[in-house]
């Protein structure tokens, strides 16, 4: 029995949920999520309660993952960002996304299997979570000098609107930095 207290300070950091995708199928009109046809998609549906990043993982899953997160009521729906690997050293390669939230917005999330894999979902929801300072192109990073190196992160970046393609890609973790030759 967990008190009211652990319960609120759970859903304050977002949340776990644990499923499957056994015997899920994919609906007619479903988009490929992450550009994979997949086979096998299961949907949560989430209301932001506030505004602000947040991301979702299946981190922990028996399978490969892909996933996509969207906004509308019915298909077509608007994609919002989504996400085929990242690899946690596992061997199981699972998907995460991150995006700012609306407050009030009701975001679909589906979850599918890569090539229609079926097996354990875990899915997980942190809200709050910090962007690098560098993901929006207002505040790109500054390099100086004629030589050198920079590192950085794009974990728990996100992809501003109106953000072009980088070769064909449609991206979606994406973070800045200028330079001015000397």
């Amino acid at each position: 029995f967990r008190s009211l207290t652990e319960i609120e300070r759970r859903q304050a950091a977002g949340g776990d949920l644990a499923g499957t995708n056994l015997e899920a199928t994919k609906e007619t009109g479903e988009p490929g999520h992450a550009g994979i046809a997949g086979g096998a998609s299961v949907w949560y549906s989430w209301t932001a309660p506030s505004s602000g990043l947040v991301a979702f993982s299946t981190s922990g899953s028996a399978i490969d993952t892909v996933m996509g997160v969207y906004t509308g009521a019915t298909y077509p729906l608007t994609l919002v960002t989504d996400n085929d690997d990242e690899d946690f050293g596992s061997g199981i390669f699972t998907s995460r996304v991150s995006f700012s939230a609306v407050a009030g917005t009701t975001y679909k999330i589906a979850v599918d299997g890569f090539d229609g894999e079926t097996g354990g979902i875990q899915l997980h929801a942190l809200l709050g979570v910090m962007a690098p300072a560098n993901d929006n192109l207002a505040n790109a990073t500054p390099l100086t000098g004629a030589t050198g190196t920079a590192s950085g992160t794009n974990v728990d970046a996100t992809k501003e609107a109106g953000e072009l393609e980088i070769v064909e890609n449609p991206g979606g973790a994406s973070v800045w930095w200028t330079w001015t030759a000397p």
